[in-house]
């Protein structure tokens, strides 16, 4: 997992939610069957893959630490271009209009704040920076206004269900004439369907959109169906705090909706168990 969060940090959330939920549910519960022999073994195991993941992702970055990546000129050993933590928690704050002034985007990725922390030269000088940043940003808010603006992005990264699929990013330049020519025409109609622009995408784009909704709705079921497995699977414990997990992370710091993809199993699940309360209902009245 550590290997993982080596490459994208926000997959540690789901370790994070693991123990978060085994201590709430030693401590506030008093289950005392959580320290049976079976699940200790189970504890142990993870902690092993933590620390043999955490091993691997320092042995990878140390691996890293003299090299340059080209062509970009990335050099690992000067820690001076590096963007902190507080660059994000900083971005997590802006908010981008569009000329008519309306808001299209909150806390999202910006050049202005790569812009302002890059014109600090050391990273001690960057983490001041936008930590003075942060504080002159809330203070502007208030309370009122702040959790007004973490709603609204809550909303705006939820309400996604293309997740800003080639939204960001310049990768994607198209394909030689020479490669298209071997594709044939099963390839051609494929990228009609999943390139954005292309003639079917907008077909993509509402099944994208429905199976999302579907989804939030299945997940928001246990609310108001209740089932006797609820508080006491660990399993649904467990997914249920790893989606508090990233949404809180991607709240407090740089979001987008792509965020979400890592942890699309996990809305799954919560999904599924959403119709298994249905399913229940259905049979009780039977």
């Amino acid at each position: 997992m550590l290997l993982g969060a080596s490459i994208k940090p926000t997959v540690a959330i789901a370790g994070i939610a693991f123990f978060a939920w085994y201590v709430i549910k030693i401590k506030l519960c008093k289950i005392r069957s959580l320290l049976s022999i079976k699940k200790i073994s189970i504890g142990v195991c993870v902690l092993f893959s933590l620390l043999t993941g955490m091993f691997a992702g320092y042995c990878a970055n140390q691996s890293f630490t003299h090299t340059t990546i080209q062509p970009y000129g990335y050099d690992f050993s000067d820690s001076s271009q590096e963007m902190p933590w507080s660059h994000f928690l900083m971005m997590g704050l802006t908010v981008k209009t569009n000329p008519q002034g309306q808001i299209i985007s909150y806390g999202a990725w910006n050049s202005d704040s790569i812009a302002y922390t890059a014109s600090f030269p050391s990273k001690e000088e960057k983490v001041a920076g936008n930590i003075k940043a942060v504080e002159d940003t809330l203070h502007s808010m208030g309370a009122a206004r702040y959790f007004r603006f973490l709603n609204e992005k809550l909303l705006w990264i939820t309400n996604d269900g293309t997740f800003f699929w080639g939204g960001e990013g310049g990768f994607f330049q198209g394909v030689s004439p020479s490669v298209e020519a071997m594709q044939g025409n099963w390839g051609k109609t494929l990228k009609s369907w999943i390139v954005i622009d292309s003639p079917n995408y907008s077909f993509l784009q509402t099944l994208q959109q429905g199976l999302w909704l579907l989804f939030l709705v299945l997940i928001a079921v246990p609310l108001f169906i209740k089932d006797e497995f609820d508080l006491t699977c660990d399993l649904i414990g467990c997914l249920r705090f790893s989606a508090v997990g990233i949404l809180s992370f991607i709240l407090l710091f740089e979001g987008r909706s792509r965020y979400l993809i890592s942890f699309l199993p996990v809305f799954a699940m919560l999904a599924t168990y959403g119709l298994i309360c249905i399913d229940k209902k259905i049979h009780r009245r039977e």
